[in-house]
């Protein structure tokens, strides 16, 4: 499947390179208009028209290791302000979905300019009802630790941990301009998980079946089945992307620590360090949509505890795009880094089509076992295929086919680009 995914992508390089004239852009609604008029010739002007809010709607059914069969559907929104200057976009992606494996979710995120774009509401909420396993910390896969618990040693296998657990999420941003692109602002985090059944756990046998889930709470006095870590947190934000749904050119950074207090209901203390750093380059320069984009993000724990579920982990991501190759959780740790790059170009001479190529890779520490940052990573690697769903805002149906190490792979769909 690899190989044909990127046979179609390098066919469809060679015919977009050896037909370089330019001509009028098509989306998914030119093409049904075409259809439905019986006129080939009708496209719809591709100028993004200033406030005016524009709405793409699609139903989502696929099938992932993590969740079975998935049914929902994914809305996407977009809106530039002002009538004249740089644009200022905001944009608003809102999921609902079911799926086979019992799970409910929920999700909406929004990076929301207020008139004028002095102030900027960011947001990331969710509500989920949720069943997955857990690989424990650090890069690992495989084998087993010798842990202390209560100064006894146990034997923790690094392998496929089953849990259900329900979970709220809700990161509300506020910045306010200081200068151009550059604002500065707070925020209240909170991370709420309950319910929480570790169903791999078995402390009845003459030789107990430990998880890392278990054994981190244990050992940090961190409750087992209902945990919470609320925090404040104050941010710096740079953003002078193009279009945030699908960036052209420009560079976007936010930089954040969170405190995490007991006062607003933490189990424990602690506070974190965090960036986001991404970069849009151009290796053809007559030619913005041939992109090369570098996306680095990081969350380091600089004092305290954190509960099992509220550390990073890949795919728990404000939009859950990172680690394609691996499920949803695959690696996890007290801090973690992860760094990517993807190559975005035209496979269509009028851009309905496009396709991409990436490269990433994460790392993360274990107290459990004394594995620190940098000390393995995990590489993931594929390609994928974009279909152009709206020309006015760039927003993309993203179709692609990711490969981790020990045969690890999976196929991701989305609605907007990863990053």
């Amino acid at each position: 499947m690899m190989k044909r995914l990127l046979l179609l992508i390098l066919t469809g390089c060679i015919v977009h390179f050896s037909n370089a004239q330019s001509v009028p852009q098509k989306d998914v609604k030119d093409i049904l208009r075409a259809i439905t008029k019986n006129n080939l010739t009708t496209v719809e002007v591709d100028t993004l028209e200033r406030n005016r809010t524009y709405l793409n709607i699609l139903p989502v059914v696929g099938y992932s290791p993590p969740y079975g069969f998935l049914a929902g559907a994914g809305v996407s929104l977009g809106r530039i302000l002002g009538s004249t200057g740089t644009p200022l976009v905001s944009s608003a992606l809102v999921n609902v979905s079911v799926t086979t494996k019992n799970q409910t979710i929920f999700i909406a995120r929004s990076n929301v300019y207020l008139p004028g774009g002095d102030w900027i509401l960011q947001g990331d909420w969710r509500l989920l009802f949720f069943t997955q396993p857990t690989y424990g910390t650090g890069i690992y896969f495989g084998g087993t630790d010798q842990v202390s618990l209560n100064g006894n040693p146990v034997t923790l296998r690094r392998d496929e941990q089953d849990m259900e657990f329900n979970y709220v999420r809700f990161y509300q941003s506020v910045f306010r301009r200081i200068q151009g692109s550059l604002y500065a602002g707070i925020g209240l985090s909170v991370d709420h998980h309950f319910n929480i059944d570790d169903q791999t756990l078995d402390l009845n046998n003459a030789q107990p079946n430990y998880t890392a889930h278990y054994l981190n709470n244990i050992r940090n006095n961190i409750p087992l089945t209902r945990t919470t870590a609320n925090g404040l947190s104050l941010n710096v934000l740079w953003d002078n992307r193009d279009n945030p749904i699908n960036t052209y050119e420009g560079w976007y950074a936010q930089l954040g620590y969170r405190m995490n207090t007991r006062f607003l209901g933490s189990n424990v203390p602690s506070q974190v360090f965090s960036y986001d750093l991404r970069f849009y380059l151009h290796p053809k320069p007559s030619s913005k949509e041939h992109v090369f984009a570098l996306w680095n993000w990081g969350q380091i724990l600089t004092s305290g505890k954190l509960p099992y579920l509220a550390m990073p982990s890949i795919a728990w991501d404000t939009y859950n795009r990172s680690g394609r190759g691996y499920i949803q959780g695959r690696f996890r740790g007290e801090s973690m880094l992860y760094s990517e790059a993807e190559y975005r170009f035209p496979l269509t001479r009028n851009r309905l089509l496009g396709g991409v190529v990436f490269l990433n890779g994460t790392t993360a520490s274990a107290k459990l076992s004394g594995q620190s940052l940098l000390r393995a990573v995990a590489l993931g690697y594929g390609a994928g295929l974009r279909v152009k769903m709206s020309k006015k805002t760039r927003t993309n149906v993203t179709v692609d086919m990711g490969f981790g190490q020990k045969g690890s792979s999976g196929i991701f769909i989305n609605l907007q680009e990863f990053f």
